[in-house]
């Protein structure tokens, strides 16, 4: 069981209270006591160590798990109820109660809102529990990355061999768990007997969390290219205390001079800095590069984990664009998409995953990700379906399409005026979340082959090289 395996050592700790076994074992006594095992428990995940715990106590109860961000869940509430129709949900009072939810009920550990009178009326589940991440909540169609128990266990071995983790290490909060990264970074500490903090303060401009960061002694700090965008940006790269040795960064691409400021901030503090890549699809991590120890492989997302496999076409050459296809233990079962899915779940990928994104290996076995294959972006860690952005968009009058570089969101208009661009980024905004200036709004012709299928690829890169102003 992962409950035994990840969750019988380490803490969950913030400057009032600190859980370790103990507690963890309460939690899912509680959740065993409301549930039988065909429960599907959604947690609203806000990175207080109400919804932590909530998630820990779940998980050690093997039930059927949902997780979302708080933030998803305020934009689709109801449509996740209506879809995914969930017998208990759980996490801080306060956001319970911000989504308007009834019968609310405490205990030590965390809040759960009731739904569902007679679980012991409830068929048994057959099948062993799932952990169901949210992947295109970007999309506002909610869509679940369905892992397993050996999933979650399998990766978080792999990562723990080479992140050298041990009881000593530290992490920090600031990155949410219902994300994989941030499950991974859970999971990871506490196996390793570390100690994992939950800061009041979660946003990383404001003082509060860089008192928490220095006074708890943070040693393993992870994000996502905004984040240090934001640190080096806002001149917060020395904020990071002399207790943190090991940088990790993962969740999409990452300028190559934001790497080397980084990199020269780790070799000057005799620091690790890490970069990695993954997917929600393959339980968070595929590859890693130790960039402090092969400085040369920048730009580079580095070299497959333990258990992990890139499957190569025999018949391409490898320092040619070829699709990343991986295959492990670690590879989700697939997507699903509603209740049915979940109680009656398939197997969809069978241990391989195509990436949809594109990339070349070096002679060292490196990886370097050079693009994508499908419609969809990455940007600050959420996938966004660009297709799915367009569509939606076509209900203002403006003949448009859209592009991205994984930094930015291009749309392309014919015939704009600043009225109905501002309008465009609004909506934009709205439909997936991302701050506003990560939308350009660009005046110009859409390019089309001679089916009348816009040619999306030649439109980025004449945005890129200036000519679609």
């Amino acid at each position: 069981m992962i409950g035994e395996y990840i969750y019988n050592s380490g803490l969950v700790s913030s400057r009032y209270s600190e859980h370790g076994i103990d507690s963890f074992k309460e939690g899912e006594n509680i959740i065993k006591e409301l549930t039988n095992n065909s429960a599907i428990i959604l947690v609203l995940e806000d990175k207080s160590i109400s919804s932590t715990l909530s998630i820990i106590s779940a998980l050690r109860a093997n039930r059927n798990l949902i997780l979302f961000d708080v933030k998803q869940v305020c934009r689709n509430f109801d449509k996740i109820l209506r879809t995914f129709d969930p017998d208990l949900i759980v996490g801080s009072k306060n956001t319970i109660s911000n989504c308007g939810l009834e019968n609310i009920k405490s205990c030590s550990l965390f809040s759960y809102s009731d739904r569902k009178a007679k679980y012991k009326d409830q068929f048994e589940c057959k099948h062993q529990p799932l952990v169901f991440l949210g992947t295109s909540g970007s999309s506002g169609n909610p869509k679940l990355v369905g892992l397993t128990h050996n999933n979650l266990i399998a990766n978080c071995k792999s990562i723990s061999n080479y992140l050298n983790l041990n009881e000593h290490t530290k992490t920090i909060n600031n990155l949410p768990i219902s994300y994989s990264y941030g499950m991974s970074v859970l999971n990871t500490t506490l196996f390793n007997g570390g100690t994992y903090i939950c800061s009041d303060e979660t946003s990383y401009v404001r003082e509060e969390f860089w008192m928490d960061m220095k006074e708890f002694g943070i040693t393993d700090y992870s994000g996502v290219p905004k984040l240090y965008r934001d640190i080096i940006s806002y001149d917060l790269l020395d904020m990071i205390p002399k207790s943190t040795k090991c940088l990790t960064q993962a969740g999409g691409k990452l300028e190559i001079a934001i790497q080397e400021l980084l990199l020269k901030w780790c070799q000057s503090r005799k620091a690790r800095l890490l970069i990695m890549y993954g997917q929600t699809e393959a339980t968070a991590r595929l590859t890693y590069l130790d960039l402090t120890l092969e400085p040369k492989k920048i730009g580079s997302v580095g070299r497959t984990i333990d258990g992990v496999k890139l499957i190569l076409d025999k018949d391409k050459d490898n320092q040619l664009e070829n699709e990343l296809i991986f295959t492990g233990e670690n590879i989700s079962l697939g997507y699903f998409m509603d209740k049915n899915d979940i109680l009656n779940p398939t197997d969809q990928n069978n241990k391989i995953l195509h990436t949809g994104d594109l990339g070349i290996i070096d002679n060292d076995g490196c990886i370097t990700v050079t693009g994508r294959e499908s419609r969809f972006a990455k940007i600050d860690g959420q996938r966004i379906s660009l297709d799915y952005l367009e569509e939606s968009l076509r209900t203002i009058d403006v003949n448009m399409a859209i592009v991205s570089d994984d930094n930015y969101i291009y749309i392309i208009c014919e015939g704009v005026d600043s009225k109905k661009s501002e309008q465009i980024i609004k909506s934009c905004k709205s439909l997936i979340g991302l701050n506003k200036r990560k939308f350009k709004v660009i005046k110009g012709e859409l390019l089309v082959n001679t089916s009348g299928k816009i040619q999306y690829s030649k439109m980025l890169n004449s945005v890129m090289r200036g000519n679609g102003d």
